[in-house]
């Protein structure tokens, strides 16, 4: 069974998307992006043996084929780390989506399970899909797994491992290019590390 989850979030967007919902959105890295993707390409020089799951997203593939040439490392492609969909939401402010359409704005503030995104995904189906995840990374051959993902995806799987309510989620910040662990204990975790961004600062420096 695993015993430590490595979880990194794609690189930087381009500018245009900043403050706005990107989920099944099929956007690329910005040029800022490839960097942050480059400089994670550190984190697996260490001959720390592990298994790479990646998001089918454009964003999550090219952080991980930029981060993981150097290592050579290959990976593996799963679908349920994609991100929510936001659907007709998608690649809009909250100020934009609270000001059309209050009401829903306001259950999903509310976190109802129920609550679905106009056109889009469920909270629902998105923490069960979650959870069917969490559950076969917990039970993987695999000493350590590493999941290139997306924010929303990081935020749940953390509230998952820590048994915290799924509307916890907005406890945690979880940066472009950002590194979080867990510690895995027979299916429940312990966070040894969250939001590292050290990688990048050296990068910078």
């Amino acid at each position: 069974m695993a015993e430590k989850l490595i979880l990194i979030r794609h690189g930087a967007l381009e500018p245009e998307h900043t403050g706005r919902f990107v989920g099944l959105s099929d956007v690329c890295l910005s040029a800022a992006g490839r960097r942050q993707a480059e400089a994670l390409g550190k984190y697996f020089e260490k001959p720390e043996p592990v298994h790479v799951l990646v998001s089918p997203l454009r964003r999550a593939m090219e952080t991980a084929e930029l981060a993981l040439r150097p290592s050579g490392h290959s990976f593996s492609v799963d679908h349920e780390l994609r991100e929510i969909d936001f659907g007709d939401w998608e690649k809009k402010t909250f100020d934009e989506i609270s000001a059309a359409d209050p009401e829903n704005a306001a259950r999903w503030g509310r976190f109802e399970r129920d609550f679905a995104f106009p056109g889009g995904e469920s909270l629902q189906s998105f923490t069960d899909r979650v959870e069917r995840l969490a559950g076969r990374v917990a039970a993987h051959p695999a000493q350590t797994i590493v999941a290139i993902t997306h924010g929303g995806v990081i935020r749940f799987l953390i509230c998952h491992f820590l048994g915290l309510r799924p509307r916890d989620y907005l406890l945690f910040t979880v940066d472009y290019a950002s590194i979080s662990i867990l510690d895995l204990f027979d299916g429940a975790g312990v966070l040894k590390r969250l939001n590292d961004v050290g990688h990048l600062e050296e990068n910078n420096g």
